[in-house]
């Protein structure tokens, strides 16, 4: 799901943006001009053109360009990525990568085609943010050699999709690993060998991102209450959603859901950084709650 989307010239140069730690998962690319990410115990990074870097929740960051000319920028936050990118990122402390013209002139052009979505969520914008999510997610894993899967791996693909399937068709019904296991007619402890195989993490972990994510596309496409939203992803009342939503995401959901940016760290728009063409995001559809 998709947090946050700007776009825009900024004036890090002139203007460095301080560092601070981000909720979400950050893609960021400078499209024209020079900036480099900037942290506060090192290393000072020099100023890169045409890159995408993908930083993990809670990266200490601030961004700095040339003090000569301004560069165009382009910013998504996402609660979740992909495995693969989550891993290396995570390793690495962020993954960075090269960017053509043609790619660079792509993630302008996605960030345009979300922005309407971002503003006014349909019942497909979360789909739209998928694909987007997935796009980038190869992009930044582009200069990363791919490896092929032990074969055991390979064989047991199909049996973590089945137990994802089952356990988000019944997500009301608050399912636990040994529901999961016995579905599958597998024990839990070879549940949890075959998703560390093919995953590299364990069901327990894999299963509340997609309660969480499916509390959030409900959240996004409905005028749902919060009791509802919690009853239908097996929570037993939004007082205990609330508690483990605030708990992975550090802010509520119905925060989350308002886009108070006020209570996300580095998120103030009246900061000289951004710039006169700079767009920021408008607080989208908002549902009762």
């Amino acid at each position: 799901m998709l947090q946050y989307l700007t776009f825009g010239d900024r004036q890090f140069g002139r203007h460095p943006m301080p560092p601070h730690s981000r909720l979400n998962w950050e893609f960021y690319a400078v499209i024209k001009g020079r900036c480099a990410p900037l942290f506060p115990a090192g290393p000072d990074l020099s100023l890169q053109e045409r890159q995408l870097w993908v930083f993990p929740p809670e990266t200490i960051h601030g961004w700095k360009g040339d003090p000569r000319a301004e560069c165009a920028v382009v910013c998504f936050h996402f609660a979740f990525v992909p495995s693969p990118l989550r891993e290396l990122a995570q390793a690495r402390r962020y993954q960075q990568c090269d960017l053509n013209e043609a790619q660079a002139s792509r993630l302008l052009s996605l960030a345009q085609e979300l922005r309407p979505h971002f503003e006014q969520p349909t019942n497909m914008s979360h789909l739209v943010f998928q694909r987007a999510l997935l796009e980038m997610t190869l992009l930044a894993l582009s200069n990363v050699k791919e490896e092929p899967l032990p074969e055991l791996s390979q064989t047991m693909g199909h049996k973590v999709d089945a137990a994802m399937a089952w356990y988000l068709e019944h997500l009301a019904e608050a399912p636990g690993v040994d529901d999961v296991a016995r579905k599958l007619h597998v024990s839990v402890s070879n549940l949890r060998q075959i998703f560390m195989l093919t995953l590299h993490e364990g069901p327990q972990s894999v299963f509340k991102r997609l309660r969480l994510q499916r509390a959030m596309e409900l959240m996004s496409e409905s005028n749902l209450k919060l009791e509802t939203v919690a009853e239908q992803c097996g929570y037993s009342n939004a007082s205990d959603f609330s508690r483990a939503f605030s708990r992975e995401f550090k802010i509520s959901p119905h925060a989350w859901r308002e886009n108070d940016y006020r209570t996300v760290p580095g998120a103030s728009f009246t900061r000289p950084w951004l710039g006169a063409e700079a767009w920021t995001p408008r607080k989208p559809f908002s549902p009762p709650v």
